[in-house]
């Protein structure tokens, strides 16, 4: 594929190029990708998590490849690692075509404030910075505070968006949504911890 593509140029290929099988490993769509899999991983990741974080725990299990992703990316690896059993895991194709048009649906209207700019802050010499966020909004996530995925979560889209098309900008807005996201974590401890000592104080 072309990395002239854009994000859900990208995906639609991937759907129209393998419309006729039953299953697609997830070694298939991390090929597909062209180096852009970090972005790409990420951001579907993250999409998940606000998609379906209804699901108790979901957020948390989500999480994992989250930190997993960003660790890889802080130490400077190029190319994300997974196992090779999880590589060559096969995904139905109804599953993928429901979680990528929804994606692309979503994406499409988020596309259009898109564009390069700020390049330094996506560029490879920042990839282990953004690798560092990305574990630290991991972590977040994970976090079993009723709706605090939610800004984390949005924050990474931003960030792997920014990655993935090379807009800087989208980047420092999801730092700065990560940074929001720490701010109602202390928020609520600091609340429950007023609440428990005005109850047992």
């Amino acid at each position: 594929m072309s990395s002239s593509y854009s994000t859900t140029g990208l995906l639609q290929k991937f759907l129209d190029d393998n419309a006729g099988k039953d299953q697609v490993r997830v070694a298939d769509l991390m090929a597909a990708v062209e180096g852009r899999a970090y972005g790409l991983a990420l951001l579907l990741l993250a999409l998940a998590t606000l998609i379906i974080a209804h699901f108790p725990g979901i957020s948390t299990i989500i999480a994992i490849p989250v930190v997993l992703f960003g660790g890889q990316m802080a130490f400077g690896r190029a190319n994300p690692w997974l196992p090779r059993r999880v590589l060559n895991g096969k995904i139905r194709m109804h599953t993928m075509r429901e979680v990528l048009s929804r994606s692309i649906r979503i994406l499409t209207k988020i596309e259009v404030l898109i564009a390069p700019r700020l390049p330094r802050l996506v560029d490879q010499r920042a990839q282990p910075v953004l690798g560092v966020i990305c574990l630290l909004l991991g972590v977040l996530m994970a976090n079993p505070i009723p709706l605090s995925s939610y800004l984390p979560s949005a924050g990474l889209i931003m960030i792997a968006l920014g990655m993935l098309e090379r807009d800087g900008l989208f980047a420092a807005i999801g730092f700065i949504l990560g940074v929001l996201g720490i701010g109602y974590d202390i928020a609520f401890f600091a609340g429950l911890s007023h609440v428990i000592m005005h109850i047992f104080g």
